[in-house]
């Protein structure tokens, strides 16, 4: 099939959306890979990225066999992300449009089949032949943390963690409206439908349905949504997507459980998100493991938010954030880029910055932090620093603002603005050392601290949306990474 579009609106407007918007029998999923496979092209040019922006009187044209298509394709499914192997359990990464595992009646692709392709020794771990090693699951158009095991052992070992519940599992998830309270708990009993597609709720001291308790706090309102994190107390079909549509917030781009008061929204999956997963192991040693918010979902919570792009900018000392931060700032306008502002009790000095400097007293300083006008702060080397927080809130209404701040103080900045974009500067150590003797200002001793430090620090990028390595020798290509990232962004 064979279709072609002139777009002729005077305004700029992303390709997935426009098609979308063309192409309304086909999620935005389905649409994206179509791009991604080279079936798109503006012009008579093949187009591989989703985000690309279109101009006044382009034609885009769509190639693809809609007949012979199946959506479960192996060679077009979703890939997993090992994320850690040991020998009595594997924790991967399932991302949205890939099944958990099979079924008798459903020949797919799924998680547990690329498992096995790697690993056939699961094959008759656990009671279900069809879902080896499977201990929870999650539903197709959901993402996230799902742990594996390898062993007799460790299934029975973690199948008694989730009897007892003390496994942890964390989501993110938005939903429609707000919660008249900020948390709360939700313990509406779950029982199949007549049809079995899905769960219906009932009253907690109903006689029919089992016992199903999901916890939630809000993380951040929006106009028309809530931000959640969601706490599993047990682990029933659909219980999160069936519990918040029978309270009265639906999960945004859930086609099984909407509501009419809610205008449907297409994601292509649903936003929902199994970010954190913690569990012992044999040894009794915790097992902690963290998944981003993936980049379509991140997409779509800046779609949904008034202000500008807040960016924030990390990596160990000699990585060069500042020298591309400043190189940024300096060749490319049209990004719309501006500097937060920090407070600092430390001594002025004469060196360029990628940021306004506020100096202030320690009294000055700390009277700050009670007003809870520094967003975040730290004390380093017996001197204060502090993102301000009024220079944020107010650039943010019409301009795109970048921040050098440490791992820590992004993440506490993540938490009250969700929807900032992480973005870590890497280097070899080698690198990282030959520029922080370069400097000529740092001690044998504080370079040592600094090497050690850095090693570290790398373990933290897996919290952050974009990792950009800075070589010697190599910052055109560093900056042009940062560039083109920041041009992607709504």
């Amino acid at each position: 099939m064979k279709k072609t579009f002139i777009f002729e609106e005077s305004g700029d407007e992303r390709l997935d959306k426009f098609l979308v918007s063309k192409l309304k029998k086909y999620s935005r999923n389905q649409i994206q890979n179509w791009i991604k496979n080279g079936q798109i092209s503006i012009n008579g040019q093949v187009i591989n990225t989703p985000h690309h922006w279109l101009d006044n009187n382009d034609e885009i044209a769509c190639v693809f066999d809609t007949k012979n298509q199946q959506e479960d394709d192996k060679s077009n499914a979703p890939q997993i992300r090992i994320l850690k192997v040991d020998r009595n359990f594997i924790v991967i990464d399932k991302p949205a449009g890939l099944a958990t595992h099979g079924s008798k009646n459903l020949q797919q692709s799924s998680a547990i089949q690329q498992l096995l392709e790697k690993y056939p020794n699961l094959e008759g771990i656990g009671d279900d032949p069809l879902r080896p090693g499977i201990v929870h699951r999650l539903d197709k158009m959901v993402s996230g943390l799902l742990v594996i095991a390898r062993t007799k052992k460790m299934f029975e070992h973690l199948k008694q963690q989730f009897q007892n519940r003390s496994i942890k599992k964390h989501y993110i998830a938005l939903a429609f409206g707000k919660p008249n309270k900020e948390s709360g708990v939700i313990n509406f009993k779950l029982e199949r439908s007549s049809d079995k597609k899905r769960m219906v709720a009932k009253p907690s001291n109903a006689e029919s349905g089992k016992e199903s308790i999901t916890e939630y706090e809000l993380i951040k309102p929006y106009k028309h949504f809530s931000l959640l994190k969601i706490n599993l107390k047990s682990g029933r079909t659909h219980q999160i997507r069936a519990h918040f549509h029978a309270f009265g917030h639906a999960i945004v781009g859930d086609p099984l459980y909407k509501q009419k008061k809610y205008r449907s929204i297409n994601l292509g999956r649903i936003f929902l998100h199994a970010q954190e997963l913690e569990f012992t192991d044999l040894n009794g040693e915790p097992q902690k493991f963290y998944s981003k918010l993936p980049f379509e979902l991140k997409m779509f919570l800046n779609e949904v938010n008034p202000n500008k792009n807040i960016l924030i900018v990390s990596g160990a000392s000699g990585a060069g954030k500042s020298t591309i931060i400043i190189d940024v700032l300096k060749k490319h306008g049209e990004l719309q880029l501006q500097t937060g502002a920090t407070y600092t009790t430390r001594a002025p000095r004469e060196i360029p910055e990628d940021k306004k400097i506020l100096n202030v007293s320690k009294e000055e300083f700390e009277q700050l932090i009670r007003e809870n006008k520094v967003i975040e702060w730290a004390l380093v080397h017996e001197n204060y620093y502090g993102t301000a927080r009024d220079v944020l809130e107010n650039t943010i209404k019409n301009k795109n603002i970048v921040l050098n701040i440490d791992i820590q103080g992004a993440l506490q900045i993540r938490d009250q603005y969700p929807e900032a974009w992480l973005i870590f500067i890497d280097a070899p150590l080698k690198d990282l050392e030959k520029r922080l003797r370069g400097r000529g200002s740092n001690t044998e001793e504080d370079i040592k601290i600094r090497l050690a430090n850095a090693s570290e620090e790398k373990s933290f990028s897996q919290y952050y949306d974009l990792v950009i390595e800075n070589k010697s020798g190599k910052m055109d290509k560093a900056v042009a990474e940062l560039v083109d990232f920041v041009k992607r962004l709504p």
